[in-house]
């Protein structure tokens, strides 16, 4: 994004922001894809996941409480929360999106 565009919308001084696009949009697709795990678990009557997104919530304030200098380390703690909690519910959950696309069998052809 040219940086006039966010000066334009913004203002002058969300000018030094613009590096900060790039690693924040890809936090908050993280955010995306766990608020429909959250939504397809929500509807199961998941307490596992329940249990994990509390976890995940706990794990989040430790981390930024610890990484809290920098625009930079709340991306980073933001990061290391939101895609962790999206690897264990690829490896641990049924309804992971990679274990699903896998499970798909393909349909046989029929011959007549």
């Amino acid at each position: 994004m040219p940086t006039s565009v966010l000066t334009t919308t913004f203002g002058p001084s969300y000018a030094e922001a613009k590096p900060l696009l790039a690693p924040l949009a890809l936090v908050m697709t993280a955010a995306a894809v766990l608020w429909v795990h959250l939504t397809f678990a929500t509807a199961k009557r998941s307490r596992r996941m329940t249990v994990g997104l509390v976890t995940t919530a706990v794990a989040h304030g430790i981390l930024l409480a610890l990484l809290h200098g920098s625009p930079q380390q709340i991306i980073l703690a933001s990061a290391i929360a939101l895609w962790g909690s999206l690897v264990v519910i690829e490896i641990g959950s049924g309804s992971g999106i990679v274990r699903m696309m896998l499970a798909r069998a393909p349909k046989a052809m029929v011959s007549h």
